[in-house]
């Protein structure tokens, strides 16, 4: 089988790569930049550069459509912060081709932040309360609730704003945003694999290390039933299919809030056999278990070790920060596979041209070519 992944630039697609290999498919791979891990990974037959997205998306479905019609893609995987736009694909493939993820209009809903809310509401799960900045709702919100003001569409913790109860709203945002009932439980992050409203395997995780409020060290956790419960029952009730990960507070009440949702693959891969997961990716029947690997401990190594030197110069949670570096694996190594490991830091030109130069966080530097933004033209033909 011959399988085109949308994007190469972060483990967790060359993760999922690795899989798909292991499988016995032919893995090609597209993406904006032309230099990233994937390119160097012997796992992958071919890489494609294409249009950034959020630059034309007319011209990046038409480049993924041509590597499809060339290279006799059967199926079509999104990655990540590109799946909303990849999935204008799906009313454009040919019937012979298949495409593991939702369509447009469902990825689109799911990542905005303030839709997702709403859309729990109609379902009859537990959410936060949440308004729109600028409206009565957003007033009463704030009196009552410690609140959260961030975009309703930035990915990587990018301008969020925590906001104490009683607390003075802005009056203006750079992007739109919504205010929502700020959680004080215990903070998961999931990655569920589903097919036709089935979850076919799921996976709940901690961060450990963070860079501002992103985890780029993690720990897998199996004891919170009611995660699994509420991830569970949403698949099924929207019928959903491809990747889809939630970040949710276990609260007092033993109940699952969900506060995002991410409709596309996250580091929660790492979690799993990567081959179990390409299977049941690549075969609509396949209905074995998707193990868990026996470590329990990931880390993306070069951050990590960044983070953690500056704890210690900072004076920030060095002890916590190191004892999780030093038993956290790399979710980049492989002995089979090592050079995407090696180059790793030679692949990030682009992005470290855009942390340096434009003063970005590492994670907005690494998405703004690709992250969904509504302003962007979606004209296809």
């Amino acid at each position: 089988m011959n399988v085109l992944l949308t994007l190469g630039r972060m483990p967790k697609g060359l993760e999922l790569a690795r899989g798909l290999a292991a499988n016995g498919c032919q893995v090609f791979v597209a993406d904006p930049h032309k230099n990233h891990i994937s390119r160097y990974s012997n796992c992958v037959t071919q890489c494609f550069t294409v249009t950034p997205p959020n630059v034309s998306a007319p011209d990046f479905v038409d480049d993924l459509l041509s590597i499809v019609t060339a290279q006799s893609i059967d199926l079509v995987v999104p990655v990540s912060e590109e799946s909303v736009y990849a999935g204008l694909l799906t009313t454009r493939l040919p019937d012979n081709v298949n495409f593991f993820g939702p369509d447009f209009e469902t990825a689109r809903k799911l990542h905005d932040k303030y839709c997702f809310n709403r859309y729990l509401h109609e379902l009859g799960f537990p959410a936060p309360a949440c308004a729109l900045p600028g409206s009565s709702e957003a007033v009463q919100l704030i009196q009552q609730h410690d609140a959260v003001l961030k975009p309703i569409h930035a990915s990587a913790g990018i301008d969020v704003l925590m906001l104490d109860k009683g607390a003075s709203l802005p009056t203006s945002t750079q992007r739109p945003s919504m205010l929502q009932q700020r959680m004080h439980g215990r903070l998961l992050t999931s990655l569920s694999i589903a097919r036709n409203g089935q979850c076919l395997g799921t996976g709940v995780y901690e961060g450990t290390i963070f860079t501002g409020s992103v985890a780029i060290a993690f720990e897998r956790v199996d004891e919170f039933q009611a995660a699994s419960d509420f991830i569970d029952a949403f698949i099924e009730k929207t019928n959903y299919t491809g990747f889809i990960s939630f970040d949710l507070f276990i609260e007092d009440d033993g109940l699952a809030y969900a506060i995002e949702c991410n409709p596309r693959l996250t580091s929660g891969i790492h979690l799993f056999e990567n081959a179990d997961v390409a299977k049941a990716v690549i075969d609509p029947n396949h209905a074995a278990p998707i193990r868990y690997r026996q470590r329990r401990y990931f880390q993306h190594f070069w951050p990590s070790l960044g983070t953690t030197e500056m704890s210690l110069i900072k004076r920030g949670p060095f002890k916590k920060n190191l004892k999780h570096f030093l038993k956290s694996a790399d979710v980049t190594w492989s002995w089979q596979d090592p050079l995407p490991f090696v180059m790793m830091n030679f692949c990030s030109g682009e992005i470290l041209k855009k942390y340096f130069s434009e003063k970005m966080s590492l994670g907005e530097a690494t998405i703004t070519d690709i992250e969904w933004r509504e302003d962007s033209l979606l004209e296809v033909n």
